[in-house]
C-alpha cells in the first residue's frame, strides 16, 4: 500500500478554484489553434533568441529605412510584448500545474494501491469460500480486467 499523499479539498475551494480558473480564461481572451504539424513547422523563439528579437526592434525603431516597407515595427513590438506577458503567465502556470499534477498522481496512485489490496483481499476470501465474495470478486474483476492495461497483476504487484 503506498501513502504519498494524505488531505482533501472542500468543495468550496474546489469550486473557487474552478472560478478563478474560468476568470483567468475570461482575462486571457486571446487564443490561437495550432496543431502538431503546426507547431514544428514555426520558427521558435526563446530565451536565447529574445535578445536578438529586441535588438532588431530597437534597430528597426532607431533606423526606419532599415526595416522593409512590408515590416509593421509596432506589431513587432507588440507580438514581443505578448510574447514576454504570456512567457511569464506561462511560467507560473506551470509550476501550478505541476503541483496539481503530483498531487493528482500521488493521490490516484494511493487510491489505486489501496483498491489492489482489496479487490487481492476479496480474491481470498473467495478462495476461502467466505459467501457472497464471489460475486465482489466477479465484478471487479470485469472492471480490472477491461482497464486495457493489466501490466498490474492484483495477486502479485500490490504493496502490503
Amino acid at each position: 500500500m503506498s501513502d504519498y499523499i494524505s488531505g482533501s479539498i472542500s468543495n468550496e475551494n474546489k469550486a473557487k478554484a474552478l472560478s478563478l480558473i474560468d476568470e483567468l480564461n475570461k482575462t486571457l481572451p486571446l487564443t490561437i489553434n495550432l496543431n502538431k504539424d503546426d507547431k514544428a513547422a514555426m520558427p521558435k523563439m526563446d530565451d536565447g533568441r529574445l535578445p536578438f528579437v529586441e535588438k532588431s526592434l530597437q534597430y528597426g525603431q532607431q533606423n526606419p529605412k532599415i526595416a522593409p516597407a512590408y515590416i509593421d515595427i509596432n506589431e513587432l513590438n507588440n507580438d514581443l510584448n505578448l510574447f514576454k506577458d504570456y512567457q511569464e503567465i506561462e511560467k507560473r502556470l506551470t509550476v501550478l500545474l505541476e503541483t496539481v499534477q503530483n498531487v493528482r498522481v500521488a493521490a490516484g496512485t494511493d487510491a489505486y494501491t489501496t483498491a489492489l489490496i482489496i479487490y487481492r483481499a476479496a480474491q481470498g476470501a473467495a478462495k476461502d469460500g467466505i459467501p457472497g465474495t464471489k460475486a465482489i470478486v466477479d465484478d471487479l474483476k470485469k472492471m480490472f480486467e477491461s482497464q486495457g492495461n493489466k501490466t498490474a497483476n492484483p495477486t502479485s504487484t500490490a504493496k502490503t
